[in-house]
């Protein structure tokens, strides 16, 4: 045997070792990829479902004060002063099909972070409260969906406790 052979055969007997090796070190880099990618999703619903709150009460308040003139901090202070506005306040943030976008954003979240929610009882609470309030069939002439979103969410704390919250 000369010495090309006696290379090439040991270069062989090196790469088929390696195999393993290279095996194991790609399927690590994607379970961690795949890991990473599932808790970035995780993190973008739960911060679109806080969003989509804010953006709620944002609406909510803008229609309070063109539809009543009463700003969001006297509002807040004394909610009962918007009760003879509550049903036109009502129409105007449904037209805005807020509520559908957070029903939406929730039926996201659900679906990627069950787990996650069974973990958070009270947060997990709040979140399916709001998404029946959010079906269609909710709203009557008794029940403004708007307004008791806004009171499930506590102002702005839900939010800010979805968007503090780690994956």
């Amino acid at each position: 045997m000369d010495n090309l052979t006696i290379v090439s055969y040991a270069a062989l007997i090196v790469s088929i070792l390696a195999l393993p090796t290279s095996y194991f070190v790609a399927t690590k880099q994607v379970k961690i990829g795949l890991d990473e990618f599932e808790r970035r999703t995780k993190e973008r619903t739960r911060l679109i479902v806080a969003d989509r709150l804010e953006e709620l009460a944002s609406v909510f308040f803008s229609a309070a004060e063109v539809l009543s003139g009463i700003d969001k901090k006297l509002l807040i202070a004394d909610p009962k002063k918007i009760e003879p506005h509550i049903s036109e306040i009502e129409k105007l943030v449904i037209g805005t099909g807020i509520i559908d976008r957070i029903a939406k954003a929730i039926d996201e979240y659900t679906e990627i972070s069950v787990p996650d929610l069974a973990k958070d009882g009270e947060i997990s609470t709040k979140i399916k409260m709001i998404r029946g309030m959010a079906n269609p069939g909710y709203q009557s002439s008794e029940r403004y969906v708007a307004w008791n979103i806004l009171n499930v969410c506590e102002g702005n704390t839900l939010p800010s406790i979805l968007k503090k919250q780690k994956s």
